[in-house]
């Protein structure tokens, strides 16, 4: 839900907003819908793809609140993901929109927003008490509050969430819910976090997202395996690595990166668990290849 409006292309954005917003009429549906944002505003920074994030620091605009506008204002008003829709299609028929853009906004809000509502209303209470991991009471680590961390990629993210209650949906989900996901915090601490710092951040939008498909609270309702990976994906997608102390190459060490030591401690932790899951077989066949002693040493360094 937080990233749908960054699927769209640098060059339309302006043009679809103007289009939405033409197809309501209240002023709270308007300001919900972009209003906030000049027609003839420049919004050639906006990123859409993640390898942006890094490498070219996005400046911070108002239309990143639309999510927190948009989430209030469909929540109270009658308006549907399906107005929504029909305002995008429209856009594209009037103003040649490209289609894949507007595709990919389409797909967010009928793909995503309305299944993840789909999930609270259907699931709710008992959803919020799930937690499949069995992890333990573990809260957020520090640096989730305060930013100080040396580990680069953290610091960069936890940096734009304090000075703007908001980070990209691949920086929440492949950055902080990672590590979050590979050191055992409980999925409900996470979600509590969460709600605490973003902006856009409401309950029904934000449990689905962080108990669900972040951390794999629901043992796959939201997402058939859980999203875990190495110290090597952060560096293939940003450029964080190149300015941090530590090596996302190395598991073990004073120079191990810690997604990567607690990626396999977290593999092994659950190995029983994700032998099952096909989606998990090429990781699980990867962590065979550690050796036992290897895997001690990983094990040790990861407490």
């Amino acid at each position: 839900e937080t990233y749908a409006y960054h699927l769209i292309t640098h060059n339309c954005v302006t043009e679809l907003v103007r289009a939405v917003n033409s197809s309501f009429t209240g002023d709270d549906e308007r300001e919900a819908l972009g209003g906030h944002i000049e027609p003839g505003a420049d919004q050639g920074d906006i990123p859409f793809r993640f390898f942006e994030l890094g490498k070219q620091r996005y400046r911070v605009t108002e239309i990143q609140t639309l999510p927190s506008y948009r989430n209030r204002a469909l929540a109270k008003s009658s308006q549907t993901g399906q107005d929504w829709i029909s305002a995008a299609l429209e856009a594209q028929r009037r103003h040649d929109l490209p289609l894949a853009s507007v595709e990919g906004f389409v797909r967010q809000v009928l793909g995503w927003r309305e299944f993840v509502r789909g999930i609270y209303l259907t699931r709710m209470p008992d959803y919020a008490q799930l937690n499949s991991l069995e992890c333990e009471d573990v809260d957020v680590p520090k640096s989730f509050w305060d930013g100080e961390t040396k580990m680069a990629c953290i610091a960069s993210v936890m940096k734009s969430v304090r000075r703007n209650a908001y980070a990209h949906h691949i920086e929440r989900l492949m950055v902080l819910g990672l590590f979050a996901q590979l050191a055992g915090v409980h999925p409900y601490r996470f979600h509590e976090w969460h709600l605490a710092m973003y902006a856009d951040a409401i309950d029904w939008v934000s449990l689905p997202n962080t108990l669900g498909m972040s951390q794999y609270g629901d043992g796959g309702l939201v997402g058939t395996k859980p999203y875990c990976a190495s110290g090597a994906y952060i560096r293939r997608m940003s450029n964080h690595c190149a300015s941090c102390p530590f090596d996302p190459q190395q598991a073990t060490g004073p120079k191990a990166c810690p997604f990567t030591t607690l990626y396999w401690d977290f593999l092994a932790r659950h190995d029983e668990r994700f032998r099952g899951n096909l989606r998990m077989k090429f990781q699980m066949v990867n962590l065979d290849r550690k050796s036992p002693t290897e895997l001690a040493q990983i094990q040790k360094q990861a407490k």
